[in-house]
This record gives structure tokens, sequence and C-alpha cells, in this order.
């Protein structure tokens, strides 16, 4: 019988950063929000000055996000020596293969998802 090797995957941030701490600002922002009564003022300030204001910094957003992700797929390619033609990584020829479809792969989820981010 043999044994198939199992593939390392690269070490995870810590879940409490991903889950707890993000579950912790949004509710301490959600709070904020209610208790100091911003989401009127700001509902205001941006319907009565500056219709388009909220949709143009939501789009900014989502711009400098694609940025930092497509600078991570190029720093990855750089470092782990993946050339162009090919979009993923080879198991056979990269040892960092994993790493880097992950990294991939994340790019690419955020492409395929941003049309349903930014419909109207």
């Amino acid at each position: 019988m043999t044994k198939v090797p199992s593939e390392k995957l690269p070490d995870p941030v810590p879940h409490f950063l991903v889950f707890h701490a993000t579950h912790f600002v949004g509710t301490l922002l959600a709070w904020a929000f209610e208790y100091f009564q911003l989401e009127e003022t700001l509902s205001n300030m941006l319907v009565s000055a500056h219709k388009f204001a909220l949709f143009g910094v939501g789009l900014v957003v989502l711009a400098n996000l694609n940025s930092y992700l497509t600078g991570c797929v190029i720093c990855a390619r750089l470092t782990m020596n993946v050339k162009f033609p090919n979009l993923y990584a080879d198991k056979s020829t990269h040892k960092d293969a994993v790493l880097f479809n992950c990294i991939q792969r994340a790019h690419a989820n955020f492409l395929e998802s941003l049309p349903l981010m930014v419909r109207v």
C-alpha cells in the first residue's frame, strides 16, 4: 500500500484575528454609529451634498483591494518563479505550488465576485 503525500498548506493567520477580532471591530463600529447617530448625519450629508460620493468611495476601496491582491500575485510569481502563461503553479515542478495557488485563487475569487459587489 503506497502512502499518499499530504500537501502542506501555508500556516494560516490565527483564527482569533480572522474571525473574532473582525467581528468585534464591526460590532464596535455599529455601536458607535448607533450611539453617536452617525448614520443619519452621514446619510443626510451625502444625499444633500454629493449623491454619488458613497458609491465613489466604495469603488476606490474595491480598486485599492484589487491592486493589493494583484501585487500579492505578482510578488508571489517573482519569488516562487512561476512563469506567466501558467495561471497556476504545477505541483510537480514548483515546491511552493500550494501557497502560490492559494494566493492566485484569492485574487481570482475577488475578481469573480466583483460584479456582485458593484451591481447597482
